[in-house]
């Protein structure tokens, strides 16, 4: 099992977390961010008993929202399993808001933050 945001920040630190439960023989987990024909290996994993992981990787810097998949390839001798899954990561804008201590002011007078 492999959870994940449905939705994240360009440019930071997502958590991803792994869990292989009572496996019956040693397997290979790898975990790749899948976009077009680019795929980027977020964690390999070999385990030949139960874990749970989590860990940050670092989302990639859009410009505009953008659809990608995380990809989960899970083999052994016996056993392969690969799923995808949508993620969206949508672009960072700060917002800066300040306020006044009045909402309108005259021409020449001053205000405070």
């Amino acid at each position: 099992m492999v959870t994940f945001p449905a939705v994240i920040d360009s440019g930071s630190e997502a958590k991803l977390c792994a869990s292989l439960l009572k496996p019956n023989e040693s397997l290979v987990m790898n975990i790749h961010l899948v976009h077009g024909n680019q795929s980027t290996l977020l964690l390999q994993e070999k385990a030949e008993e139960e874990f749970h992981r989590c860990f940050n990787f670092k989302a990639p810097l859009v410009e505009a929202e953008s659809v990608q998949n995380i990809k989960v390839e899970l083999h052994g001798k016996a056993f392969k399993m690969t799923e995808e899954r949508k993620v969206m990561f949508k672009p960072y804008h700060p917002l800066t808001f300040i306020q006044t201590d009045k909402p309108i002011y005259n021409p020449g007078q001053t205000g405070e933050l």
